[in-house]
């Protein structure tokens, strides 16, 4: 099945029209916020110092998988203004080297201890950027410099690759700077490919193209750098749509539902749809120097927000630029950094020093 790009001439008012929701989220102050860091993870081997952490995933079993930079550095300029796609001509700033990062670079660790179980990934990727882990256990990643998707056995093994290694491009075999992956129930595969073509494609199981939307834009169904993307149990499709500073929903064929936007989630860079139905959401901020800002937050699948916790800054509990989050068995949320934080930090609920620090 192959479809043509949906294209709306008047989006905005197309949307208007059909009576399409768009849901304004207030700003809101959060007293006391209800989750806590746990001070005591990871606990990785000496010598082993993470890059920056660009993607995170949880698979069923209940094991953390993180996806990390080693010594690249994809920092770029700091505004969002400079348009991010213009930073893969940058690409890093303390590995200037275009050579594969030669550590491993997709770590397991235990959820509990901290513990790294397992490794993979050695000599293999440039720029490591989205992590999922899917319901039949297997790892996606995405490769923003060689414009690929990958898919994994949990042990290392090459199962699937999608795009052309080091060619960026658009139509069905090729990617611009791919950012994260979604799967569906059945098997379907959703790429968001967010840098350069500011789009979502749809393939099947097999990796067979069906079709995609999207296109530079602001109206619904447009993008500016779809940065992850999350599927919920009816098979509709949350896209942080992070330029926009909005999420948007879509059903599994790409219709445009509703999108969740306002000063009460910022601008979302990640997000997850937990086992219990609830969506967590990461605010990496504007990339601001002037005006940092960063935020966990934990909403209602329609856009109301439970809660909002964690701030802009290095000490345990805040946030450095919060690239990817995983959510545990137990609600527990896993974030990763990037910049120069190059950390992954863990929050649980109810666990004693409240996770806001100075």
């Amino acid at each position: 099945m192959t479809r043509a790009r949906r294209v709306c001439p008047i989006p905005l008012l197309a949307a208007l029209l059909a009576g399409v929701p768009w849901i304004s989220v207030p700003a809101a102050e959060v007293s006391e916020p209800i989750y806590c860091l746990a001070g005591d993870w990871p606990n990785l081997p000496a010598g082993l110092e993470l890059g920056q952490v660009a993607g995170l995933g949880f698979d069923p079993g209940g094991v953390v998988y993180l996806f990390h930079r080693g010594a690249k550095s994809w920092a770029g300029n700091p505004t969002l203004a400079a348009k991010a796609w213009s930073l893969m001509a940058r690409l890093f700033e303390g590995d200037t080297s275009k050579d594969p990062i030669a550590r491993n670079t997709i770590l397991a660790i235990d959820p509990v201890t901290g513990a790294l179980l397992r490794s993979f990934g050695a000599a293999r990727f440039l720029i490591p950027h989205g992590l999922t882990v899917d319901g039949e256990d297997t790892l996606w990643v995405t490769d923003v410099g060689l414009h690929q998707v990958f898919k994994f056995s949990r042990r290392g093994e090459l199962l699937l690759t999608l795009g052309e290694a080091g060619v960026a491009g658009a139509g069905r075999t090729r990617f611009d700077g791919p950012t994260d992956v979604a799967v569906a129930r059945d098997g379907s595969i959703y790429v968001a490919d967010g840098y350069g073509n500011a789009r979502v494609v749809k393939f099947a199981a097999n990796g067979e193209y069906l079709f995609e939307w999207g296109g530079r834009g602001d109206g619904p169904g447009r993008f500016n750098v779809p940065h992850g993307i999350a599927i919920d149990a009816r098979g509709n499709l949350y896209v942080a749509d992070r330029g926009n500073a909005r999420i948007q929903v879509f059903d599994g064929d790409g219709g445009f539902l509703r999108q969740i936007s306002g000063p009460g989630i910022g601008r979302p860079w990640a997000l997850a749809i937990a086992g219990d139905g609830r969506l967590y959401v990461v605010d990496g901020g504007d990339q601001d120097p002037a005006k940092p800002r960063s935020g966990l937050l934990v909403m209602t699948l329609e856009g109301e927000v439970i809660a909002r916790w964690s701030r802009y800054g290095y000490g345990p509990g805040n946030l450095v630029w919060p690239h990817d989050l995983a959510v545990g068995h137990n609600s527990e949320v896993f974030v990763g950094e990037v910049f120069d934080a190059n950390r992954v930090q863990k929050f649980r609920l109810g666990c004693g020093a409240p996770a806001r620090t100075d």
